[in-house]
């Protein structure tokens, strides 16, 4: 098969518009999204330190290398990596190479020492307050890496979400029953006096994953014992099957939960 781009060997089917690309052509493809979010939302200013939550993952690593190849050519901005080290058995090895290569700076956080609270404990906590332990685990996570970035006077957290991660958080919501609660994707939150951003949404998972091969970048997929019945995971076994049967589908649901978030908006004012 040959790129529809370029006519050179193609290694890619986008399959909810079934043209082909090529890895050149993959990788501008991703790097275009990502920057459209950045330059269209305002993402970076002209002289922030943006922290990089760094879990391993693709989209995390991808994150970090796109954010770090636009900052590295101006003087007055910066990043700072931060992995959080739960306690249960996560590798640290691909993030903190990861790092080196790009030469930032990258920082481990010990969850226990951030929230006091032993790692065997989290399931236990959780069962008490009658969530998931990943969900109890997130929200620490998520509080230690909003600590660190104050205590670093940074701008920004910026995060690997994509595609994936908002449709199934979306979903999730509705799940639950929690009207209420709904957050239609956007690429800017503010949460607890920070700002976290999220350049990645218009980016599917499975693209990413591609991006990480080519380029060769360090990342990992982890689970810990506690993610067992873990409903986001479910969740995104859903779109995956349904992507899959029907291709494009995640971007027609990405579109309409944007037309959705406009029209809040809208109303909010």
């Amino acid at each position: 098969m040959r790129c529809d781009k370029c006519d050179t060997d193609a290694s890619f089917e986008v399959k909810a518009s079934g043209h082909w690309l090529c890895d050149s052509h993959l990788l501008y493809r991703v790097e275009k999204r990502i920057k459209k979010t950045i330059r269209q939302w305002g993402l970076l200013s002209s002289d922030a330190r943006i922290i990089v939550a760094l879990s391993g993952s693709s989209g995390s690593s991808v994150c970090l290398k796109v954010l770090n190849d636009i900052i590295r050519v101006n003087p007055k901005q910066s990043l700072i990596a931060v992995t959080v080290d739960e306690g249960l058995g996560r590798d640290m090895i691909h993030a903190k190479g990861l790092c080196e290569d790009m030469g930032i700076d990258h920082h481990i956080i010990l969850l226990s020492d951030s929230c006091g609270i032993d790692p065997k404990d989290i399931a236990k906590n959780a069962k008490d307050e009658g969530i998931h332990p990943c969900d109890l685990c997130a929200k620490l996570r998520k509080k230690a890496i909003t600590q660190f970035a104050k205590e670093h006077n940074a701008r920004a957290i910026a995060c690997g979400d994509d595609m994936d991660d908002e449709l199934s958080k979306t979903l999730l919501t509705i799940i639950k029953g929690d009207v209420t609660g709904i957050s239609f994707p956007g690429p800017i939150k503010k949460d607890d006096d920070m700002t976290w951003i999220k350049p990645l949404i218009d980016v599917p998972s499975a693209e990413l994953d591609l991006y990480v091969c080519i380029k060769g970048l360090s990342s990992v997929k982890w689970r810990c014992d506690n993610s067992a019945e873990n409903r986001m995971d479910i969740v995104k076994e859903l779109l995956d099957d349904l992507d899959g049967r029907h291709p494009g589908t995640k971007h027609q649901m990405m579109s309409s939960v944007k037309q959705m978030r406009d029209i809040c908006a809208k109303l909010d004012d």
